[in-house]
């Protein structure tokens, strides 16, 4: 651990991997055949799925606000999805 981190942060910290790789691996059966829509993924637990689900070879699509689609694309993102728009656009392409 960094001498600059504190012991409240590095606990966080431990916590979104953990929750992140649980749910890939021990719940989702995640592997490298695999596709992935992670939602957040510029969140707290999102950035950390992305880039697990990356060195596993995982193609990821992954949602975020316009503000956040180049960190998502810096973290290994390959289909960030804007969600405040691009979900609008699927969902008026299904009602007509």
């Amino acid at each position: 651990m960094s001498t600059e981190m504190s012991f409240d942060h590095a606990a966080a910290l431990l916590v979104a991997v953990q929750t992140a790789c649980n749910a890939l691996f021990k719940i989702g059966g995640l592997s490298s055949n695999h596709t992935i829509l992670i939602h957040a993924a510029a969140g707290g637990v999102g950035h950390f799925a992305v880039q697990l689900a990356k060195w596993k070879g995982v193609k990821v699509f992954g949602t975020a606000s316009g503000r956040n689609q180049e960190f998502l694309r810096e973290i290994g993102v390959d289909i960030p999805i804007d969600y405040e728009t691009m979900y609008l656009k699927i969902l008026y392409r299904t009602l007509i």
